[in-house]
């Protein structure tokens, strides 16, 4: 028995021994972690970028202040007048849409009124005359979004005001995702708009809508971190889509092919990406301190937060020595999540998705800007460029991010289709279908305005 207490009483001191070093070892491993973090942030501070939430805000009050000199510069004096009447507009038009899908189900299986089925590719005249309607009876929508369109600056809806001090991340992430989303009603009403513009056949109007919603996008590029950036991608595409349309429908003036050329070479994608990914890493930072002790003071735990800073500040080098979103997601993608530590590989996965919007969103400005040089030279008479080089445009609007070689082109049966070749580097024929595929990506042909009113699609034949 006495043996078997000598054993046991080792051996609890052996493990005691071995906690101790354990914990001593954790305690010198969080001590070299605490002062890497520490070297890290002083370094982004250094660089004059923000490291916390607390810095966004006083960031966003002095913005804020600034507008507040000259409210007429803001696009938010004018916004703010109309977010009511928007809100309610849009919510008009999804109640419409709702009883016109029923309406349209309801005949499709009747088979007795073939007016009322979809037309291919385009929307229907009740659809058209809805927006025209709504529109009409709200004037001031329009107008104001046209001024705001035009001013200098955007001090967008106060995210930090409903949050107490200190700012959390849980709470600003719910306070930023409603006012953030809130940006796109407006492009929505401009998309009621150019519809009744292009059937109407004001296409030099409806040219200038798209543009309307280019300088609105500008304006909320300072929306913070990569939600806000998502957001803002996914209003320039659209403005892109909708310009695509036009450009298609025939032959335009040549100050209309300048103006447009003059908007797209405002917007430059990457560096909008890396600001995005400068706030997130701010974001980040309060994150990883908002969280529990254990992640503080564990160190396989407190590892993360390195690896996570690490990972963001070798992107956003990538981004600013190269200027290319392609080179920065595919950092992102080629880091093995097993060489970082558990939440910066979740984490990662994000921001691989927000990088593939990046590259995506590069991709749509320069073939659109080439589309508009290609239609400027046929409406002047010219035939098509023999390379894209002979269109006069930046060298780097007119190469592939993926392989530094001219971007391709090809004159379709259905029109042109101007393209990368996409992540998989490989020529799929064109293929730009599919928005998150490896294969092809570029812009094509788009739907065309019908010259009078829409031709009823016949009624689907029970018989066959």
């Amino acid at each position: 028995m006495k043996r078997f207490r000598k054993i046991l009483k080792r051996t609890l001191l052996v493990l005691v021994g071995l906690v101790a070093i354990a914990l001593l070892v954790n305690g010198i491993w969080i001590f070299v972690l605490n002062r890497k973090i520490d070297a890290q942030i002083a370094a982004i501070k250094e660089a004059g970028h923000p490291a916390s939430l607390a810095d966004l805000a006083a960031i966003a009050e002095a913005e804020k202040k600034e507008a507040a000199k000259d409210p007429a510069s803001d696009a938010a004096t004018y916004l703010r007048k109309i977010d009511k009447t928007v809100d309610a507009m849009n919510s008009a038009e999804a109640k419409f849409s709702d009883e016109l899908e029923t309406q349209q189900k309801n005949a499709v299986e009747a088979e007795s009124d073939s007016s009322k089925v979809w037309q291919p590719e385009w929307a229907l005249r009740e659809e058209i005359d809805f927006y025209r309607k709504l529109l009409a009876a709200n004037p001031e929508v329009l107008s104001a979004i046209q001024q705001a369109s035009i001013c200098e600056r955007y001090s967008s809806p106060s995210i930090y005001a409903e949050l107490k001090q200190p700012y959390g991340s849980e709470a600003y992430i719910e306070s930023l995702i409603p006012k953030v989303t809130h940006t796109r009603t407006y492009l929505i009403i401009l998309s009621y708009q150019f519809y009744v513009q292009m059937t109407d056949g004001k296409r030099e109007e409806a040219v200038e809508t798209c543009l309307t919603m280019l300088r609105l996008a500008r304006l909320f590029e300072k929306t913070p971190t990569l939600l806000g950036y998502l957001v803002v991608t996914a209003q320039r595409s659209m403005a892109i889509h909708f310009l695509n349309v036009a450009l298609r429908n025939g032959p335009l003036p040549a100050d209309v092919y300048r103006q447009i050329e003059s908007e797209l070479s405002k917007h430059d994608p990457p560096p909008l990406f890396r600001k995005s990914l400068i706030s997130e890493r701010a974001l980040g930072i309060t994150a990883f301190d908002d969280m529990p002790a254990v992640i503080h003071y564990v160190a396989w735990f407190k590892g993360d937060y390195p690896d996570f800073l690490n990972l963001q500040e070798s992107a956003i080098q990538v981004i600013a020595t190269q200027n290319s979103s392609v080179n920065a997601n595919e950092f992102f993608k080629q880091t093995d999540k097993e060489t970082v530590g558990i939440l910066t590989g979740l984490a990662l996965s994000g921001w691989i998705s927000a990088g593939s919007a990046a590259v995506r969103d590069e991709i749509y400005f320069n073939t659109a800007r080439v589309l508009n040089a290609i239609e400027a030279r046929l409406a002047a008479g010219q035939s098509l460029p023999s390379k894209l080089s002979e269109l006069n445009l930046p060298t780097k609007v007119i190469t592939d991010p993926f392989t530094g070689k001219e971007l391709k082109f090809r004159q379709t049966p259905l029109g042109l289709v101007i393209y990368s070749v996409g992540p998989n580097l490989d020529d799929d024929n064109e293929d730009i279908k599919e928005t998150w595929s490896e294969k092809d990506i570029g812009i094509g042909p788009a739907f065309m305005l019908p010259k009078s009113e829409p031709t009823p699609s016949p009624a689907p034949n029970k018989s066959e």
